[in-house]
């Protein structure tokens, strides 16, 4: 899946389009006008949906069936980038401006549904989501942490960090 912009005359559309890597066939999904999908971020554990932010505040669900888009309640952030839906499908972690305001960048976690949304990592500076672990045990972060820019890992249980995270 990936998001693709269409320049018509001064102004353009956003798409989502999906690729069947079997056939090759490219199924377009139009940005809808009441909430632009752009940005596709990672599958819905049975594979019929696709999350996507809309417009940069609010992530959502792209139904693959109907191409409806569901918003996620609690997943609204300004400036949001970067999601990452965890491998067992209960939680999306992302990246958006933190609740201070100012330029820095926190990572948020949010159950799929779009309940218990609360910062995973926050603090001064900017941090990125990089993703998951292939066990959903860890989660692989950019940022700095007393003052070394790196790589870091968190352990995390049940959508909440465990312990400080290691380089």
């Amino acid at each position: 899946a990936f998001d693709w912009f269409t320049q018509e005359g001064k102004t353009g559309t956003s798409e989502i389009r999906v690729v069947d890597l079997a056939t090759g066939s490219i199924r377009t999904f139009p940005a809808s006008k009441a909430a632009e999908a752009n940005t596709p971020h990672g599958w819905s554990l049975d594979g019929s949906r696709l999350l996507v932010t809309l417009g940069r505040a609010t992530l959502g669900w792209l139904s693959l069936n109907d191409g409806a888009i569901t918003p996620l309640k609690g997943g609204e952030r300004p400036d949001l980038l970067f999601a990452r839906v965890s491998p067992d499908g209960a939680w999306i972690a992302y990246s958006a401006r933190s609740a201070g305001g100012g330029g820095d960048r926190d990572i948020f976690v949010t159950a799929t549904d779009g309940t218990s949304t609360r910062a995973m990592l926050d603090g001064p500076g900017n941090d990125g989501p990089v993703g998951w672990t292939p066990d959903g045990a860890g989660f692989l972060f950019e940022g700095e942490r007393s003052g070394v820019q790196g790589l870091w890992l968190a352990a995390v249980a049940g959508g909440r960090v465990v312990g400080a995270p290691q380089l």
